[in-house]
């Protein structure tokens, strides 16, 4: 037989769940903004179903009409014809900043540093050196071409190497632009 205690638990623990869902619901019936292009395309690249897509494009809008640019951009991407057909009959709608939510304080990275792990005599636990980590995708985003792109991850390196070492980026490579 089941506890008291446990019934108990079980029922606070349902109406909790209920709860938060339908403040979800009712947060997004109540604030339904338009789709934005950088989520649109984190929805194709990120393999959202093309229902959902265009499920979001019809009900939402877009905040900008797409250019050519921007579709190709999508159809490189690996959107689904559902999806772009869904774009092009969106209902756009003109995005004041008030509208959109606030962006991160902190812009996305570009790289990240992983310090080295200090040598110990466990084998399971073996020491790893250190490595820098450049993300292709934001790193791509910012370039205009191939030789942008070059020259960022050239610059991303040397901040992060300069970083390791804990010295300035130009003590690395007397060539990095100072920073005035």
């Amino acid at each position: 037989m089941v506890k008291k205690s446990t019934l108990l638990l079980l029922a606070f623990m349902g109406i909790l769940v209920f709860v938060t869902v339908a403040r979800h619901a009712k947060a997004t019936k109540s604030n339904p903004r338009p789709i934005r292009r950088d989520e649109l395309m984190a929805l194709v690249s990120g393999h959202s179903l093309p229902e959902n897509i265009a499920y979001e494009l019809n009900h939402h809008g877009v905040c900008s009409a797409p250019t050519d640019h921007f579709k190709t951009l999508l159809s490189n991407a690996g959107a689904a014809s559902k999806a772009l057909t869904a774009l092009n009959e969106a209902k756009i709608i003109n995005c004041t900043p008030a509208d959109l939510p606030d962006d991160d304080p902190e812009p996305v990275p570009l790289a990240r540093l992983d310090p080295a792990s200090p040598p110990v005599s466990d084998l399971q636990r073996p020491a790893r050196p250190a490595r820098i980590v450049l993300y292709r995708r934001p790193l791509m985003a910012r370039a205009d071409d191939e030789e942008d792109l070059s020259e960022l991850v050239l610059d991303v390196v040397v901040e992060e190497f300069a970083r390791l070492l804990g010295v300035d980026p130009q003590a690395v490579d007397p060539g990095y632009p100072d920073e005035d």
